[in-house]
């Protein structure tokens, strides 16, 4: 048995008007084309870099319409860094960058651009004191923990130390012995 519908003419212009908003649609996001994914950026770059090279037409004129913090520029075609990034004083480390693409006589078309900007390991760990002196025992088991000393870092990552004997040869029946940190 094979249904029938009774509104088959209004389907039929239904299909026609999503076709038509469809193919609408494909055309106008053909202005211009942003490559997939997040670009990254290590902070600390210099000025004037390039982020991304946007692919579009001649007649397709690119500007920047969403600037966070008023980082970036096009250049042509390529959006562009004014200036260094610092990790540590953005408001965030993801900047969404959003480009217009537009074209006489046709609709506008805004493409988005994630940058994420790199932390690199680049301020010292700040130590209460410069310098510290542990007490050790020569005869202290391996891997035991000997002092604790805190340190911050605004990188915000974790600190990791290693201990090394002093470039002085001490005698062996030292119970004093000098260490130094230095930061991994």
């Amino acid at each position: 048995m094979e249904l029938k519908s009774k509104n088959q003419p209004v389907d039929v212009l239904l299909r026609c008007i999503v076709a038509f908003c469809f193919f609408t649609l494909c055309w106008a996001q053909r202005l211009c084309t942003v490559p997939p994914g997040p670009v990254i950026i290590p902070e600390n770059n210099t000025a004037d870099i390039q982020v991304v090279k946007i692919t579009s037409n001649s007649d397709v004129t690119l500007s920047v319409s969403v600037n966070p913090e008023d980082l970036f520029y096009m250049k042509g075609n390529i959006l562009m860094v004014k200036k260094g990034l610092d990790f540590e004083s953005l408001s965030s480390p993801t900047l969404l960058v959003w480009v217009k693409c537009s074209k006489a006589g046709s609709r506008s078309v805004n493409e988005s651009v994630e940058v994420l900007v790199e932390n690199v390991n680049d301020n010292p760990p700040n130590f209460a004191q410069n310098h510290y002196v542990l007490d050790v025992n020569e005869l202290t088991p391996v891997n035991l923990s000997v002092g604790l000393i805190e340190a911050t870092d605004v990188d915000s990552e974790p600190l990791y130390y290693r201990l090394e004997s002093a470039t002085v040869r001490l005698p062996s029946s030292c119970l004093l012995c000098f260490i130094v940190l230095h930061l991994r």
